[in-house]
């Protein structure tokens, strides 16, 4: 059976993945446009305004009118491409055409990509827009998601559902910036003791899956373990034994023992019942990143490792979870 999706995922790639990304930032703003604000001045690192504006009391040259509803003029156009690369030439075009146009207020031009592209054909792209009177940004299909989520609360379950289906989309369709930046933190309250000691941490399957070499396992604000996986397995408990399912990488030999003796020491679900996703683990390490504002995480969150490291953190490096933790220790977020 098909899982109904948002977001189609089988005509042309580059076409609908530009159609998928408008479709959610349409769906946001028309749910809430101060949040499309938020976000686009998160990815274009300036304050941008694409709602309406409600003023009292507006002095004119001549009189002072009781009050003004009024709109500034942004113009965004956007450039996306499925791979790493901007092409000179054709962001040339774009900007000498949009320039003819004469928007009034302030124009810009995103290439959205994959991953980031190098910061110096960034930086001449960058020149090359400001010479037209056009602002130019990167962003990634993932950073687009993550500064969505930021403007969403726990508690606004179709937004989350929409940007869940978003982010399974990008994994599905291999659009995911590097899955070896992201941490997917997962909160764990009573189950942490097991967590830890069968090294895995179990989801229900309606929950988008995570391709990341790392699980981090957070409790009471702090990252206290991270581990480094070595399979994906959907399991089904039935009178015959175990059935599994595997979604990523290869089951360890005691993978089906783990899982087993989970259910068992498990008191509080019932593990048996019920199908679940598990995230078959490399013994965890000790971390402890801890979390610096208020109140606790809300429910599933993805920490950039690179944010937090720096340079210090190689995307192309295949960390142990020691090496890592090292890495890792003493860092906070917020």
């Amino acid at each position: 059976m098909s899982r109904l999706s948002f977001f189609q995922r089988y005509a042309q790639r580059e076409n609908h993945s530009t159609n998928n990304a408008m479709l959610l930032l349409r769906r946001f703003y028309q749910a809430s446009p101060g949040k499309i604000d938020d976000a686009l001045t998160s990815i274009l690192d300036e304050q941008v305004s694409i709602g309406l504006g409600f003023d009292l009391q507006v002095r004119t040259d001549r009189s002072t009118p009781d009050a003004l509803i009024s709109q500034r003029a942004v113009n965004i156009y956007v450039e996306a491409k499925t791979g790493n690369e901007l092409f000179q030439p054709q962001i040339e075009n774009h900007l000498a055409g949009i320039a003819a146009k004469q928007h009034p207020g302030d124009v810009f031009l995103v290439g959205l990509t994959k991953n980031q592209i190098d910061s110096a054909i960034a930086g001449e792209l960058r020149q090359l827009a400001h010479s037209h009177g056009i602002k130019f940004a990167i962003c990634t299909f993932s950073q687009l998601a993550s500064a969505l989520r930021d403007t969403c609360a726990a508690y606004e379950a179709d937004l989350n559902a929409v940007l869940d289906d978003f982010e399974t989309y990008l994994e599905e369709t291999g659009l995911s910036e590097d899955r070896n930046r992201w941490l997917p933190v997962m909160p764990c309250g009573q189950s942490l003791a097991e967590n830890v000691k069968f090294h895995l941490y179990y989801e229900g399957t309606n929950r988008p899956l995570k391709r990341s070499p790392f699980i981090g396992i957070y409790a009471n604000k702090c990252v206290r373990y991270i581990g480094k996986v070595q399979a994906i397995v959907v399991c089904e408990f039935g009178p015959n034994g175990v059935a599994l399912e595997t979604e990523q990488g290869d089951i360890p030999s005691d993978g089906t023992d783990r899982i087993e003796q989970v259910a068992e020491a498990t008191a509080y679900y019932q593990l048996k019942s019920y199908v679940q996703r598990y995230y078959l683990m490399e013994p965890l390490v000790r971390v402890d990143i801890d979390k610096t504002t208020p109140g606790g995480l809300m429910g599933m969150r993805y920490l950039d490792l690179r944010q937090l490291a720096g340079t210090q953190f190689d995307l192309r490096r295949d960390y142990s979870g020691e090496e890592l933790a090292q890495l890792m220790r003493g860092k906070t977020f917020d």
